[in-house]
């Protein structure tokens, strides 16, 4: 069985993680889902950061050349550039974009922005490999002790992750 949602080409870094089915690939899996809402985060902060700065210091970039450039609407400009600036910290395992923290333009608000939508279908590819991961093993020489033992989760939820339930977070119910 094959991934049903592609890995987006922003985050083609992470291909590796596809591939044979291991408690390694299914923990490698589960900790990059758990850095997407940092990278998330940070994404939003260095978009703060390139839009504010852009907004002050260019002659070039109004809101209107901002929101075409980006993709949005002038009001969300405006929306970006007035919240509140945060310490956010890039994941280890996204270093690879790093480079989105450099001296901002115009292209630079652009790539951030693209990244930034492209993070939702990175958790879904990241949650369909880890169902698919996780099934195989389940299928193979492992019970469900051994792989929530591997991956951090009991064993009702390694039976969740097989079926493709997304977890009670995803319900707004709290949990992990």
């Amino acid at each position: 069985m094959t991934s049903t949602t592609p890995l987006p080409d922003e985050f083609a870094f992470l291909a590796d993680l596809a591939g044979e089915p291991t408690l390694e690939r299914a923990k490698a899996l589960t900790r990059a889902h758990q850095d997407v809402a940092p990278l998330r985060s940070w994404l939003a902060e260095q978009r703060r950061r390139i839009v504010r700065d852009l907004l002050i210091t260019s002659k070039a970039a109004d809101r209107a050349t901002l929101a075409e450039t980006m993709g949005v609407a002038k009001q969300t400009v405006t929306v970006v550039s007035c919240a509140a600036p945060r310490e956010v910290k890039l994941p280890d395992r996204f270093a690879a974009l790093a480079h989105l923290a450099g001296e901002p333009t115009l292209e630079l608000a652009g790539e951030v922005t693209r990244t930034a939508l492209a993070a939702r279908p990175l958790q879904a590819w990241l949650r369909d490999e880890r169902q698919r991961t996780v099934r195989a093993l389940l299928d193979g020489a492992y019970d469900r002790t051994e792989i929530g033992a591997a991956i951090g989760v009991g064993v009702q939820r390694v039976s969740d992750i097989a079926a493709g339930h997304r977890g009670p977070w995803a319900r707004g119910q709290g949990g992990s």
